[in-house]
């Protein structure tokens, strides 16, 4: 069976995590990972059955442990065409935002060197740029090491194939400052310009643009020779790119490098024996190989907790994410573009770290499922035991349940829409809660707003706010993010509801305005002149009614595959935008000339109450297209930099 993933990657990882099936039994058995022949044998089969059942072109995985490569090795082709293997030292995979990692290292070591105070407005240090005040409380770079600073998602141009996109980080957090949606410090919500900005306060303090910083200070004592910060590659390098694909229906499409104008976020290139040496650094705290990239102090501090939404939930380190599974605890971090997914994840305690990276569009599956069948192999003897359903749920049920969206979303422009799918909580009329989006589990209390799945280890924790309120809840395992209770006029069905009855009502008028006007004309049905709505008004209101679907039909042309989104907004979209703006003067128009008709009796009254109808139906458009910021005046900022 195909699985292919769509959507944003983060939140796509996120809702992965909680459908990877679990091994639920009560006792199982750990392996020894120092028989190195039978760890490149399980390794071998497991990525060989990951490959082929989620349609991964190629794929490499890099173990360590104790300080020692234990396995470096490649599967699958870096280029179908050629039949290129995937070569495990030299193949450059490109690793999204694991990226980050290089960013909070350089974070920590402004921090040891008592040039960077951790609790200070970042707006102290910045001299070309700066972030709004808003809600009395400035950003730290502990809200950016936490991804707490409170900004929304800014995805539109997150990726682009134009070279003339990559520019000064100072530039783009200028022209793409994310505007502050909620108070720092409290709820997580991953943010890619938020690390931008972490990246250009140490770019300010050092005086060293990024590039050069990253490689002075962390590649190069490293001697991370075959890890690139340049987008695009160079020339001599490009050849020792794998390609990046993209599965659809039964064949591998392959796709451009896909730069990332935020490039320490997430635009590098590196092999499997370069990230082993950096993952060695990490977990030998901060050195490798006689060479030092933090001071041991600075090293362990930075995989310790900085920030949690709530007791319960996984924290965020000092730009760490803590990943832990129930029994084993792991810090790293994800990395996604559209068609490369990544995984860098460190078991401090037993020494080991695991890398892996696909290069294609369905591997961020296999990833979570490779890891997850690695840790419980090799470190998590035992799991629990399934929960009991409690006594009297069915009257705190209505507690939690309800409407949800992630709170990672776009606040101001088109991009909106991403949390336009319904996520519901709904109570299953026994003992458990069931989750729309995460699949038929059912989650059953264990504790006071804590849930576990009937049939695994994995937990939600719901968030009471100060006043004793649900309005919040989160996967243990992935405290960068949260699902935030919809307000009544953001719950998506209501708004399929209202657009489908718009659409029918524009469509009918559409139909049986101009019939009902042949039927009168063929049967000399002849009305007295006071009795008709002007010829011009029934056309005015034709126009807008055509208007409605179809703009449906080219936006949903002009947007594809979501995914693109990412890449910017497209030349169809340019034109499209405009649309609503001009259906909304024309249901202006109308309004006016429905009081006018109501005012002078003009039309006999079904004809006045169906005109008045369609001015309502699209006044409620209207309305739609502004709550899903289909109007904004950030979509224009976005298609012609304004």
């Amino acid at each position: 069976m195909r699985t292919h993933q769509r959507g944003f990657p983060l939140l796509v990882t996120l809702l992965i995590l909680l459908f990877v099936p679990v091994n639920s039994s009560a006792e199982a058995q750990t392996v020894s990972l120092d028989d190195r022949a039978a760890l490149e044998a399980w390794v071998d089969g497991t990525m060989n059955a990951m490959l082929e059942a989620h349609h991964c072109a190629g794929a490499v995985v890099a173990i360590v442990r104790n300080g020692e490569v234990v396995l470096a090795k490649g599967w699958g082709y870096a280029d179908l065409k050629t039949r290129k293997p995937v070569d495990p030292a030299t193949t450059l995979f490109r690793i999204g935002s694991v990226s980050k990692l290089f960013v909070w290292t350089s974070v920590m070591q402004m921090i040891e060197q008592g040039k960077l105070d951790l609790n200070a407005d970042v707006n102290t240090y910045l001299t070309d740029v700066k972030v709004p005040r808003a809600y009395g409380t400035p950003v730290t770079m502990k809200n950016l090491m936490t991804h707490a600073a409170g900004f929304e998602d800014q995805v539109i141009g997150l990726f682009s194939h134009d070279p003339r996109k990559i520019r000064p980080l100072g530039q783009i957090l200028r022209e793409e400052m994310p505007a502050r949606v909620r108070e720092p410090g409290v709820y997580a919500s991953y943010s890619n310009h938020g690390t931008g900005l972490a990246m250009h306060v140490v770019e300010q303090i050092s005086g060293e643009p990024w590039e050069q910083y990253l490689k002075a200070h962390i590649l190069d004592p490293l001697v991370m020779k075959h890890t690139l910060l340049a987008q695009p590659l160079p020339a001599e390098q490009a050849g020792d790119m794998s390609k990046g694909y993209r599965f659809e229906g039964q064949a591998y499409e392959e796709k451009e490098f896909e730069l990332v104008p935020l490039g320490p976020v997430g635009g590098i290139s590196t092999t499997a024996p370069d990230m082993a040496a950096f993952m060695t650094a990490v977990l030998n705290h901060g050195e490798f190989r006689g060479a030092r990239i933090l001071k041991e102090e600075s090293a362990r501090v930075m995989q310790t907790p900085l920030h949690t939404m709530a007791p319960g939930i996984n924290p965020q380190a000092y730009g760490m994410m803590d990943m832990s599974l129930p029994g084993l605890r792991i810090v790293g971090h994800g990395g996604d573009t559209i068609v490369f997914h990544t995984l860098f994840a460190l078991m401090p305690e037993q020494k080991t770290g695991v890398f892996a990276s696909f290069n294609t569009d369905t591997g961020a599956l296999a990833r979570d499922e490779f890891m997850e069948a690695f840790a419980r192999r090799y470190f998590i003897p035992n799991r629990p035991e399934r929960p009991t359903p409690p006594a009297g749920f069915a009257q705190r049920a209505s507690k939690y349940t309800g409407s949800y969206r992630v709170n990672r979303f776009s606040h101001h422009s088109v991009a909106r829409l991403a949390v336009a799918i319904p996520l519901n909580v709904t109570y299953d009329g026994r003992d458990a809660l069931n989750i729309s989006a995460f699949g038929k589990k059912r989650w059953i209390e264990v504790a006071s707003n804590t849930f576990q799945e009937g049939d695994g280890p994995r937990r939600i924790i719901f968030i009471e706010d100060k006043d004793g309120k649900v309005n919040h809840f989160s996967p243990t395992e992935f405290g960068i993010m949260a699902f935030e209770r919809n307000g009544p006029l953001d719950v998506p069905e209501i708004h399929y509801a209202a657009l489908a009855a718009t659409s029918v009502i524009c469509l009918i008028a559409l139909i049986c305005w101009p019939v009902s006007a042949v039927v009168r004309w063929k049967h000399h049905v002849i009305r007295p002149r006071e009795d008709l709505i002007p010829v011009w008004a029934r056309m005015l209101g034709w126009i807008a009614c055509a208007s409605v679907p179809a703009f449906l039909i080219a936006f949903g042309v002009g947007v594809g595959d979501p995914i693109n989104i990412a890449f910017g907004l497209s030349e169809t979209l340019a034109i499209v935008l405009w649309v609503p703006l001009l259906i909304g003067l024309l249901a202006i128009a109308m309004v006016l000339v429905s009081i006018g008709l109501w005012t002078d009796g003009r039309g006999s009254i079904w004809a006045r109450i169906g005109y008045s109808l369609v001015t309502v139906a699209l006044l409620v458009f209207m309305f739609q297209m502004y709550s899903w910021n289909v109007t904004s005046v950030q979509n224009y900022r976005f298609l012609y930099g304004a």
